[in-house]
């Protein structure tokens, strides 16, 4: 009995013991989850959760950091989160924490803090005009407009997300109220949902734009404009020069480093033919009849049949011939001398220099206008180019260019020169007056430009950035960017204007550009 007794006594003690043991508080809240910006006299939603040791039922308030504190919230279950809105009405950094609470009103301490910085500025309104062509091709410049407001005034800058995994960078900042154009090219074909949107200068962003569909094709374009096709010329032919035949049926490409010739064939893009000339083979141009080929060497100008790709002349010409060009009626050859300042005539029925017509420093690219009258030189030491008429083979004008003029091409109905420069760039000079009427951006360290028969457009190769630039000549703007070989160098173009054939000098391949 007495056993029992003291077994009632110390299950008392214990229930008393039990009984008056202090409630532990709520563990410490979760750090308050929210927006880390927004502006003044808006709302902004923050949550949090708690734990209690003894599994009750808790409450969660917030310090919103600007001297209010918000109500509790009603109990809910251990874990769930609590939700409670705010909105600041000045402009500062604040610093949110939340305090938790059980049934017997036991507190736990603020939890860390979370910071919301509250801005006076208004967000751009989301871009709301977006307009540019629904479709295209590849390789091809595309221009894309896009506008919105902003309530404050602000100034705009904006940027494009091209629906292929990249973003463009933003623009420049801009008057809200002027629309921003920005330029992509695609390079695969396929359908791309684009977008934009708007930042101001505080750096508040809007929301993306709609989406607008652009379907890029691979074919169909009024030009040349990707590489239907690679050809191999093997090992260490470094391939410079580059010419088709008037008939389209062949192109002959000048290998620097293996003193040879490559024959292609244009039906099949393959190499049909090799033969050896003299050493450092470099510059190409083709008799308007078709029947020879005209070479650049260390030492000499070699002359090729084609009807059996046969030498059947060497013509002697010293210090560094470089590049080659003929008349249009075939009756002379101008060859560049770069170390000796002067410009080589050959006479083609003879096949011997009948004259030397000295130029300006350096004298880099020759080319005749279509009419045959004149031949234009780039001097790339005296930043000029010599003019001289052909029946006279005489300087009649020294035309200045402030840029280290490199190739030189004529437009076919004798107006304009094309010329690229050290500067990045291609030059649109008039032929009436000498002057330049237009300077056009294109890749890095253009080497040869060309223009197809039409005239309606002029390819440029970019050697360092192994691409070709192409330019509509009805208003000189760059239309496309094309990518090609390694260390590109050379272009030719079929009179057709179906193809463009250029010569990647490190990769020791041809690519070949077509529509």
């Amino acid at each position: 009995m007495k056993r029992i007794l003291l077994k009632i006594v110390l299950l008392i003690i214990w229930l008393v013991y039990i009984n008056c043991q202090k409630n532990r508080p709520p563990g410490i809240p979760d750090t308050p989850s929210g927006p880390k910006f927004g502006r003044i006299n808006i709302t902004y939603q923050f949550v949090s959760s708690a734990l209690d040791m003894e599994d009750e039922r808790i409450a969660i308030r917030f310090d919103w950091g600007d001297g209010d504190t918000s109500d509790w919230s009603k109990f809910v279950p251990l874990g769930e989160t609590v939700s409670m809105s705010h909105a600041w009405k000045t402009s500062d950094t604040f610093e949110v924490r939340a305090q938790a609470k059980d049934l017997k009103e036991n507190k736990s301490v603020w939890s860390d803090k979370a910071v919301i910085y509250i801005s006076s500025n208004r967000i751009p309104r989301t871009p709301f005009i977006l307009t540019g062509p629904s479709s295209s091709f590849v390789n091809v410049f595309n221009d894309y407009t896009t506008l919105t407001l902003d309530a404050d005034g602000d100034s705009i800058a904006y940027q494009f997300d091209w629906g292929d995994g990249t973003l463009s960078e933003w623009s420049n900042f801009m008057p809200c109220s002027i629309p921003v154009t920005m330029r992509k090219v695609w390079v695969t074909p396929g359908v791309y949902y684009i977008k934009s949107r708007a930042k101001d200068t505080k750096g508040e962003m809007s929301d993306w734009s709609y989406e607008y569909q652009v379907r890029i094709n691979l074919t169909g374009c009024n030009f040349p404009n990707y590489v239907v096709g690679t050809i191999s010329l093997g090992n260490n032919s470094n391939p410079e020069g580059i010419a088709a035949l008037p008939n389209n049926n062949y192109v002959y490409v000048a290998n620097y480093g293996n003193d040879s010739i490559s024959v292609i064939q244009t039906s099949n893009n393959s190499v049909i033919g090799k033969f050896y000339v003299g050493e450092n083979p470099y510059g190409l141009c083709v008799h308007p009849n078709g029947q020879y080929l005209y070479v650049t060497t260390k030492d000499d100008v070699t002359v090729i049949r084609t009807l059996d790709n046969l030498i059947v002349g060497q013509i002697p010409i010293s210090q560094s011939p470089r590049n080659i060009s003929i008349l249009p009626n075939g009756e002379y050859i101008y060859v560049t001398r770069i170390d000796a300042d002067s410009v080589a005539v050959i006479q083609t029925a003879t096949n011997s220099v009948i004259t030397s017509i000295p130029v300006g420093d350096m004298p880099w690219d020759v080319t005749p206008s279509a009419n045959g009258e004149y031949v234009y030189v780039t001097n790339a030491g005296s930043n000029n180019i010599s003019k001289i008429q052909v029946s006279t083979n005489t300087v009649i004008d020294v035309i200045p260019f402030a840029r280290s003029p490199r190739a030189i091409v004529t437009h076919p109905n004798c107006q304009y020169l094309y010329v690229t420069d050290d500067r990045n760039s291609v030059s649109v000079i008039s032929t009436l007056d000498n002057t330049v009427i237009a300077t056009i951006r294109v890749g890095d360290n253009p080497t040869d430009v060309k223009v197809l028969d039409n005239g309606e457009y002029v390819y440029v190769v970019n050697q360092s950035e192994n691409t070709v630039s192409v330019i509509r000549t009805l208003n000189n703007k760059l239309v496309a960017l094309i990518p090609v070989g390694i260390s590109p160098s050379k272009i030719a173009v079929l009179s057709n204007g179906t193809s463009v054939y250029v010569t990647n000098s490190i990769d020791n391949t041809v690519s070949v550009i077509s529509r």
